[in-house]
């Protein structure tokens, strides 16, 4: 068994093309040192390659700041005990989101995520932390500084579209978060009902809500128990197709998009495997 090991490059793009190289290499087991970004740029390198997503291991060892998606499958929080897992761990399916959609160059773009996608308010933030403190380096303290930093200047648009065919509109949102994993932001659970290999996208809205309630709301997003606030909209779906105006970014695992019109998500149920804890089975088997 011809297995790939390499720790976190200096940019996450580097990761992208790395993997890419060693699949054609015929490499099919990877271990990765890094974090959520890190991770999202290797099964994206395999979705976008001719080798089948479901015929890759990955395991991942987190040294990244969020380690966002280890949470949701009770991974291990660091690297050491992480490895460990070639020993005790189980090959897991699990599923995958996808983004499609077209970027400002006028490019058709598909972008996997392996826990959360946000847009609007979420996004903004994302992008505004990795451009202030470079990404990776200053964690969940530039998160939420910039998270309510930026409240004060920010403007709620717009969000409308489709959720398996049954239209829905916000005049005035907040944000939007896609899903199959829990946690996003640093340990934010914003997602707490998602579910990593049920086959669903989980879906989180926050409405016309106040600035000075969303910094109240806060502790209330890192216990998942924000989703009773009467301005929070939940749903379970398999497409959604979001419209923004403004026109909103993207993110998915701290990396930023660019879309130029709506953004349609959707799900590969069981569509790539990881090796986690044996307990991880029993907790999320369907």
């Amino acid at each position: 068994m011809s297995i790939a090991f390499f720790e976190e490059p200096n940019v996450e793009q580097e990761t992208y093309e790395r993997s890419q190289r060693l699949l054609k290499e015929g490499f099919h087991n990877f271990i990765i040192m890094g974090g959520d970004g890190t991770f999202h740029q290797a099964v994206n390198a395999v979705l976008h390659s001719d080798t089948p997503l479901a015929d890759v291991s990955f395991l991942f060892l987190p040294c990244g700041t969020g380690n966002d998606w280890r949470r949701t499958v009770g991974a291990p929080d660091d690297a050491l005990t992480a490895i460990e897992l070639l020993q005790s761990g189980s090959p897991t399916l699990l599923d995958l989101g996808i983004a499609e959609f077209e970027n400002v160059r006028g490019q058709k773009q598909r972008v996997a995520f392996i826990n959360i996608a946000g847009m609007a308010y979420d996004a903004y933030v994302t992008d505004r932390t990795n451009r202030w403190s470079g990404k990776g380096k200053s964690g969940k303290w530039a998160y939420l500084w910039m998270m309510f930093k930026l409240l004060w200047s920010y403007k709620k648009g717009r969000l409308w579209g489709t959720i398996d065919d049954v239209q829905f509109e916000y005049p005035k949102a907040l944000s939007l978060c896609v899903g199959c994993g829990r946690f996003n932001g640093n340990g934010m659970m914003q997602l707490p009902m998602a579910h990593p290999a049920d086959g669903w996208l989980d879906v989180a809205i926050i409405g016309d809500i106040g600035r000075l309630e969303v910094v109240l709301q806060t502790p209330k997003l890192y216990a998942g128990t924000h989703i009773h606030h009467s301005k929070v909209s939940l749903y379970r779906a398999q497409q959604i197709v979001v419209y923004s105006e403004p026109q909103s970014l993207l993110e998915c695992e701290g990396e930023v998009y660019e879309p130029r019109g709506p953004v349609r998500f959707s799900i590969l149920p069981k569509a790539w495997k990881a090796i986690l804890p044996s307990k991880a089975l029993e907790t999320f088997s369907s």
